[in-house]
């Protein structure tokens, strides 16, 4: 459970993340032109989901134990799918955040009312569901809820804090103290999630909701430290996995199952070694995959 808590807390930060560069990137050019985002960005993400997201349900069918026999196969397949949507559900707010585009343009370009927009998602948003697990889901939220605007839901705050971050540089006492609040957000998540499971004796994962405080913080930290601490050395392998990013989070999952359906993991050892080997495991198979896709002529752009 510790071990398990820890890489859960190391690794909660990655979505978040992944919307505050999409938000550095897409809102820092001068123009936004949306014929290229609609016939670029966003036909590929469809593409990308009319392909794998199938896939994975026929995959996840196969895997326990069931036959893909006759048309009532296809229809629970097809539910899974709809109920499930794996990994994939990720892609579906930055498809909205897409086509929202030219919307959140005007905002960045208006530093004061981005940063009331940041604070709006703080407060509205993260404190509002980092206290949810304290006063529980009962009539004292709902009042709550009753004065929570909307707009400033959503991962539309990360994107734009992305955008904040990226563009306007911070003194080092706030970068440090932003190093500061993201360690101690992880260490609160790890030792608040071994206690509190301990309690209820069963895995309680409320500390790894990304719209929680400690994954705010530490998802501020990550981004901050890449901005401002990463040497240049390292940077030079960072636009190869940037190209690779797309397949490993396409792939993980099925890389995964296919362990699982070998039972290949029995053979390695105790899970403090396990997690590690097949993570890394993993990602290795996921890039190689990923690689060999991108080489198929005409198609292969598409598709990772």
């Amino acid at each position: 459970m510790g071990l398990g808590a820890l890489i859960d807390a190391l690794v909660r930060f990655c979505v978040p993340v992944f919307y505050m560069i999409s938000g550095a990137l897409f809102l820092s050019k001068k123009e936004i032109n949306m014929k290229k985002i609609f016939s670029k960005n966003i036909l590929k993400i469809l593409i990308i989901i009319a392909v794998w997201l199938p896939i994975h349900g026929i995959f996840s069918y196969y895997k326990y134990g069931n036959e893909i026999i006759g048309l009532n196969s296809f229809i629970q397949i097809f539910k899974e799918i709809i109920d499930n949507q794996y990994q994939f559900w990720f892609l579906f707010p930055l498809l909205s955040m897409y086509i929202c585009l030219p919307i959140l343009k005007k905002i960045s370009e208006d530093k004061k009312v981005t940063k009331y927009f940041i604070i709006l998602f703080f407060i509205f948003q993260i404190i509002r569901q980092s206290i949810i697990p304290i006063i529980g889901n009962g009539y004292k939220i709902k009042i709550i809820n009753l004065f929570v605007p909307d707009l400033v839901l959503g991962y539309i705050g990360y994107f734009l804090l992305g955008y904040y971050l990226f563009n306007n540089n911070l003194d080092k006492k706030k970068i440090q103290l932003s190093y500061r609040l993201g360690v101690l957000s992880v260490v609160i998540a790890i030792i608040g999630t071994v206690c509190i499971s301990i309690m209820a004796n069963k895995k309680i994962d409320m500390f790894f909701g990304y719209y929680m405080i400690t994954t705010f913080f530490a998802s501020i930290a990550v981004f901050n430290y890449f901005k401002y601490d990463v040497k240049t050395k390292f940077t030079k392998f960072i636009p190869f996995i940037s190209e690779c990013t797309m397949g490993i989070y396409i792939f993980h999952n099925l890389v995964k199952w296919s362990f699982e359906m070998l039972d290949v993991m029995v053979f390695i050892g105790p899970t403090f070694i396990t997690i590690p080997v097949f993570s890394i495991l993993n990602i290795i198979i996921c890039i190689i995959i990923t690689v060999i896709i991108k080489k198929i002529p005409f198609i292969g752009k598409w598709l990772v």
